[in-house]
């Protein structure tokens, strides 16, 4: 169905076909990086996005090393701030403060996790909600109702690749694995305005009923390989969000290898959510630095 002289697939809800289609991120993630480029180019500022660390964790440095050659080829000033796990909390928020009125920065993020000794949700609810490119504050989880300044990333990432190849998702059945602030709670939130959305967790007594109705799962629990074949039914299009470490491999929440050929559609890892939610950070920080210039924020 893809032809490399096509720039998108048309995307046809069809009983007689029988591949499983696979959502390639890069793809997208290709066609939104030139249009990046493009509306970075008309900007005079050279943006800038902060990265706060607190404690030093090997799972990071595969997200931030991601984050470092993304900036580096959009010509973003990536600036890193580590703190030691014995910082007070004072100083943590007394610099997110400072960042927080410093017009030369335009986006600030905590890479998670953290320190167990620090409440990452009370962190993050100090950066300025214009500056806030992960959409995890408080404020802006509850703006996701009615008028959202930002998207999580990963969710942005998740529309867009459901955008490129003209999926349709309205009036479906959908399940969401996982109820993080990072996907599943604002996806929920955004989705269930047109469809029937069911938000699950462990403590959800009928999941494997939930998600053999579904015509969409989206998965983000980081259990590798969790989500098997007989569980879902063959209209189902999968969008694995999880990613997990096996024997130095990444691989997703969906057992992919089982998955393709039975259900409808899905998506790799890595290669499927991930490069859109590296690239949505430069998307969001783009869109904050116009925020900001049109609330009077930068001079």
């Amino acid at each position: 169905m893809y032809n490399k002289g096509i720039e998108r697939y048309l995307f046809l809800w069809s009983d007689n076909m029988r591949d499983t289609m696979i959502l390639d991120g890069k793809i997208v993630r290709n066609k939104l990086f030139s249009e990046l480029v493009e509306k970075l180019s008309k900007v005079s500022d050279k943006l800038q996005l902060v990265v706060i660390q607190i404690g030093k964790f090997k799972e990071n440095e595969l997200y931030l090393r991601q984050k470092r050659h993304m900036a580096s080829r959009l010509g973003i000033l990536l600036t890193e701030i580590i703190f030691e796990e014995t910082v007070s909390k004072e100083d943590i928020i007394s610099k997110i403060e400072e960042l927080n009125t410093d017009s030369s920065v335009h986006g600030i993020m905590i890479q998670s996790p953290i320190s167990s000794n620090f409440s990452f949700q009370e962190l993050v609810d100090t950066i300025d909600p214009l500056k806030d490119i992960d959409g995890l504050t408080t404020k802006n989880q509850q703006r996701l109702l009615y008028e959202p300044s930002f998207l999580p990333c990963t969710v942005r990432g998740i529309l867009e690749l459901l955008d490129f190849y003209h999926i349709p998702i309205e009036n479906k059945k959908i399940a969401i694995l996982g109820k993080s602030r990072l996907v599943g709670y604002p996806l929920s939130i955004l989705l269930s305005k047109n469809n029937e959305v069911a938000l699950c967790d462990s403590k959800t007594s009928n999941e494997i009923e939930i998600l053999k109705n579904a015509d969409f799962v989206f998965i983000a629990i980081g259990h590798a390989k969790w989500l098997k074949k007989e569980m879902i039914s063959e209209k189902a299009i999968i969008i694995d969000i999880g990613t997990n470490l096996v024997d130095g491999v990444l691989v997703g929440d969906a057992d992919f290898d089982e998955l393709f050929g039975h259900v409808f559609g899905i998506t790799k890892v890595p290669g499927g959510v991930g490069p859109l939610t590296v690239l949505s950070v430069y998307t969001n920080l783009l869109d904050a630095y116009l925020l900001q210039k049109k609330n009077g924020i930068l001079i």
